[in-house]
């Protein structure tokens, strides 16, 4: 097994694709557009102010290069500082205020080495 680094809430799910179904709407949705603002708001600004960050989906990653991810398949990185490249300090403290935090997880296998990210299998 190997070690990995990704962002992710005790569920272990990801703060991309979860939207944080068990709570209450009022809660739910203060949530979720909370996330919106550090994803799609915060993260493309900081880009913008640090041209040399890069920040492809697996597609894109130029290592990768396949249309989609399967569905066993986990997004991530193999080390804390190609992490910190994606996520930066201080959006990973926003995010840690809702919830997701950068972890070291086992994986069982790693499917896909990209340039700015991995794909990986879940031990």
């Amino acid at each position: 097994m190997k070690t990995v680094w990704r962002v992710q809430n005790r569920e272990g799910q990801g703060p991309y694709n979860y939207d944080f179904p068990e709570m209450d709407m009022e809660k739910r949705l203060q949530l979720i557009n909370t996330k919106y603002d550090i994803i799609y708001d915060l993260l493309p600004k900081y880009r913008k102010t640090h041209p040399e960050v890069e920040h492809p989906g697996p597609s894109s990653d130029p290592k990768i290069q396949r249309n989609m991810v399967e569905g066993f398949e986990f997004s991530g990185f193999q080390s804390k500082e190609q992490a910190l490249q994606w996520f930066p300090q201080e959006i990973l403290d926003k995010l840690e205020g809702i919830g997701f935090f950068l972890v070291k997880i086992k994986a069982k296998k790693i499917t896909a080495i990209g340039k700015y990210q991995i794909l990986f299998k879940k031990s």
